[in-house]
C-alpha cells in the first residue's frame, strides 16, 4: 500500500485550511447536485451571485491538498493544477488513485480509499482535524449499496477545535440562517445533528 504523503499535516494545518473557507461561506455556495469543479463541473453557480459551487467532498478535498480559500480555484480560476499543491503534507496521489475505474473524488470512494488502507477508526475518539464518514439511514442502505456506494457512505466532514463540532459543506441548514445566504454551504455543525459517524480518519501527527 502506498503512502499517503511523505508528510503528516498537524491537526491545525488542516484546520487552518478548513477555517479559511468558512471566513468566507458568504462567498461559496453548496452544489446541490455534486457538480462542482472537482466533478468536471462549473467553478461559479450563476444562479446564486456567481458563488462558488462546493460540496462535502470538494471541501474536504481542498482541506487535504492544502489549498486554502485565497488559493483555491475559487479566486484563482483554475481548477488545471488542482492536485499539485506546493503543501509539503498534500494528499497528492489521491489524484492518481482509481474507485471502480473513477478518480476517487466523492465522499464514499475517498472512504473506501481510506478503509482499504487500513486506516478507518470505528471508536467515537475522534480529535480536531479528524475526517468523518457518515452513512446513509438503516431505511436507505440497501438502495445505496445497489449503486456500489461503498457502505452506504454519503457525508463528509471534519472534526473542528471543539470535537463535539465538525465544518462541512451541506445543504441543510443546522445553525441558523445568516444573512445573504441564499442556501447552505460551509458551516460549523454539531457532530451529533447527522448521525453518529460510521468511522473516521486521522491523518494528523
Amino acid at each position: 500500500m502506498a503512502d499517503i504523503s511523505m508528510e503528516k499535516p498537524k491537526a491545525e494545518d488542516l484546520l487552518d485550511i478548513a477555517k479559511s473557507y468558512y471566513d468566507e461561506r458568504k462567498k461559496l455556495v453548496y452544489s446541490i447536485k455534486g457538480n462542482t469543479f472537482l466533478s468536471g463541473g462549473e467553478i461559479y453557480d450563476m444562479e446564486h451571485d456567481m458563488r462558488g459551487r462546493i460540496d462535502c467532498s470538494t471541501y474536504i478535498h481542498l482541506i487535504l491538498q492544502g489549498i486554502p480559500y485565497e488559493k483555491s480555484p475559487y479566486v484563482t480560476g483554475n481548477t488545471e493544477d488542482f492536485f499539485l499543491s506546493d503543501c509539503p503534507w498534500a494528499q497528492k496521489n489521491i489524484a492518481e488513485l482509481l474507485f471502480n475505474n473513477e478518480p476517487i473524488r466523492k465522499a464514499h470512494q475517498l472512504a473506501k480509499h481510506y478503509s482499504d488502507q487500513g486506516m478507518a477508526r470505528l471508536d467515537e475518539d475522534w480529535k480536531p482535524g479528524d475526517i468523518l464518514f457518515f452513512q446513509v439511514k438503516p431505511d436507505k442502505l440497501d438502495f445505496y449499496l445497489s449503486f456500489n456506494i461503498f457502505r452506504g457512505i454519503y457525508h463528509i466532514g471534519i472534526v473542528s477545535d471543539n470535537k463535539d463540532e465538525m465544518y462541512e459543506s451541506s445543504g441543510n441548514q443546522t445553525v441558523g440562517i445568516e444573512n445573504n445566504y441564499i442556501r447552505p454551504g460551509i458551516q460549523i455543525s454539531p457532530i451529533n445533528s447527522r448521525s453518529t459517524p460510521l468511522f473516521y480518519v486521522r491523518l494528523s501527527e
